[in-house]
């Protein structure tokens, strides 16, 4: 299987059916979804600074995890305001092809991709070969890159999806329902 096929396979089968069942069903779109993935991986980095500043006893290691933390950072706040921008374009245009992110920005996601499956591998010789146990700090350590890595991914690739035309969402419609329903129960007796 090629990167190009494993891109468009996890896009299609995966991110887009999921996306599109969130919007018909809540009424929130892809972008939503990307924005909010992306706000948890700017926590999750943020829980990393804060857990090395208490936690890690070398410098060099504190500084550089910071250094990528801030990065990560740096870089997640890009695709949030490019996310914005495009939701911008893609309602206000009244368009409903292909979103031209899928195309633009599929190195980045197959980098991603990539970048994950390096740092499990990692995750797990750090826990395999740990000779003296996982602490605690290693533990939170982990747990919390392994969120920021996959909510990232999960906000890249929700970003790079079709969103169906605005409408409104089964739960309004069920909400709306329920105060006709109010409305009938409670109302004044005619008589």
């Amino acid at each position: 299987m090629n990167l190009v096929a494993l891109d468009d396979y996890l896009i299609d089968k995966v991110f887009e059916k999921f996306a599109r069942w969130f919007q018909i069903s809540f009424g929130k779109t892809n972008f939503w979804l990307a924005k909010v993935c992306l706000w948890a991986t700017i926590i999750a980095c943020s829980q990393i600074i804060l857990l090395s500043l208490i936690f890690c006893d070398s410098c060099p290691a504190m500084v550089f995890i910071i250094f990528i933390c801030l990065v990560m950072i740096s870089s997640t706040l890009s695709i949030i305001r490019k996310c914005e921008a495009e939701e911008n374009k893609f309602f206000t245009q009244e368009t409903t092809t292909l979103n031209r992110v899928r195309i633009t920005q599929r190195l980045v996601r197959i980098f991603s991709v990539y970048l994950i499956i390096f740092l499990s591998i990692e995750a797990v010789l750090f826990i395999v070969f740990s000779w003296n146990g996982i602490d605690f700090f290693g533990f939170l350590y982990l747990l919390m890159s392994s969120i920021a890595q996959y909510t990232i991914i999960a906000g890249v690739y929700f970003y790079a999806c079709t969103p169906l035309p605005l409408g409104k969402s089964k739960a309004k419609e069920f909400i709306e329902s329920l105060k006709g329903l109010k409305q009938l129960i409670f109302a004044p007796a005619r008589g």
